[in-house]
């Protein structure tokens, strides 16, 4: 089993867990209304076998929740106060970094404002990372398009990165 969880600010508050049987479930307490409880717990409409979940607030009011299947791929899917979920009925697919293989663990970091990243371990301990950047165009995910690509353009862990992967903080 595989629990993540995460607050959009003062808004609502997720609790995600993976079931023995494989089965992606959250319960939410409504944070920005005094008296509220916790939901129940609810499946999620993620149609795959899943082996963990990470989440994170990549912006204020935002929640960001990922997913590992038992085929090795990751998928990722948004709450928005007053938007709800993105998409509404299902997860989008992000890739699978070490192929057709079960990775052994997944998690996330925001650095906010847009700027996050998700990383995957393989089952020979090696790290995939996929950065999302908040750029002048607007917020996309970095894929690496160079010889150290690992599946669906994820980027090694620790090797040799290019400005922009990780949010830092400006010159001077």
């Amino acid at each position: 089993m595989s629990v993540g969880a995460s607050a959009a600010s003062h808004r609502r508050t997720e609790v995600y867990r993976v079931t023995a049987a494989g089965l992606l479930e959250h319960r939410w307490l409504d944070t920005s209304r005094p008296g509220t409880t916790w939901t129940d717990w609810q499946r999620a409409p993620f149609a795959h076998a899943a082996v963990a979940v990470a989440a994170i607030s990549g912006w204020d009011e935002q929640i960001e929740v990922f997913v590992v299947d038992r085929l090795g791929r990751v998928w990722n899917r948004w709450w928005w106060h007053e938007r709800g979920w993105e998409p509404a009925d299902r997860f989008n697919p992000l890739g699978a970094p070490f192929g057709q293989i079960q990775p052994r663990a997944l998690s996330a970091l925001s650095a906010g404002g847009g700027h996050f990243n998700v990383f995957v371990e393989g089952p020979d301990g090696q790290l995939a990372m996929l950065p999302h950047v908040n750029g002048p165009d607007g917020p996309f995910w970095r894929r690496c398009d160079g010889p150290e690509a690992l599946g669906d353009g994820w980027w090694p862990a620790f090797g040799a990165l290019p400005e922009g992967v990780y949010r830092r903080a400006p010159p001077g």
